[in-house]
């Protein structure tokens, strides 16, 4: 299944995406789907993302004024439907600094696009983290929050090797540093997601997504994790990013 299909995107709206262990590929995949039903999509940040990760989906446009920034994004939208853009460039490190959820927040009140898409939070590509202060960098007028988890990330142990902000994540989960990830460690960093969402961004639908479920091993894994996030969600997606349909299942709470 495709992750549009299974977020019953159908109209217009602005899709978070915040944790680790996946976030920037489903995005991108969720971009590509959103384009092949011409939709008007942009892709952009909140925090700072590669480049080329930006690139990757097509046009990319670099503007820190916004009056300039909407003109050229309407004039680059009358030849393709796919626009990825952000504010500036940090050469040194290859990476570039998106807009405040201030900004995306007025992008979206123009109408110019059908569906933006904004990687929220930054995780040095570690399959889990905990939001630490000021973080998630949520839009207001967010429609949709998807809260990623690699399940990679289970048995391994809580240090920062595997986990950014591994003393948060600790402290959040009340076990040691050191001991294993487990099911309940990933509950509850998706609470204090969630519970962060709806101070930042109180109309948006809440959906955890338990990422990398590439092989039957981490989908079993990943199918017990979501049953756990079930207590305390109404719907969990299990995806594998890379695969041509990312999503494996849509649990919903219905089903418990």
């Amino acid at each position: 299944m495709e992750l549009y299909e299974a977020l019953q995107l159908t109209d217009k709206g602005m899709v978070a995406f915040v944790g680790g262990g996946g976030k920037s590929s489903l995005m991108l995949k969720l971009a590509t789907e959103c384009a092949q039903r011409d939709k008007r999509v942009l892709v952009t940040t909140s925090t700072k993302m590669f480049i080329s990760q930006l690139e990757s989906c097509g046009c990319l446009i670099i503007e820190q004024q916004i009056d300039r920034l909407l003109q050229e994004m309407e004039r680059v939208l009358t030849e393709c439907n796919i626009i990825a853009a952000a504010s500036t460039v940090i050469e040194v490190n290859n990476k570039a600094v998106g807009f405040t959820a201030e900004t995306l927040d007025k992008i979206l009140k123009t109408g110019l696009f059908d569906f933006i898409l904004v990687e929220a939070d930054g995780a040095r590509r570690l399959p889990l983290k905990a939001p630490r202060d000021g973080e998630p960098v949520l839009p207001s007028m967010a429609t949709h929050v998807l809260a990623v988890t690699g399940i990679d990330v289970l048995n391994c142990p809580l240090t920062e090797n595997h986990v950014m902000c591994c003393d948060l994540v600790a402290e959040l989960a009340g076990q040691q540093l050191g001991t294993p990830v487990t099911a309940e460690t990933i509950r509850s960093i998706t609470s204090r997601y969630a519970y962060l969402t709806e101070l930042m961004a109180s109309r948006a639908r809440f959906i955890p997504v338990i990422n990398k479920a590439d092989s039957t091993k981490l989908y079993q894994d990943a199918v017990k994790t979501a049953q756990l996030l079930l207590k305390d969600h109404e719907m969990v997606l299990i995806t594998a990013a890379l695969s041509q349909d990312p999503v494996k299942e849509v649990l919903m709470w219905s089903q418990q």
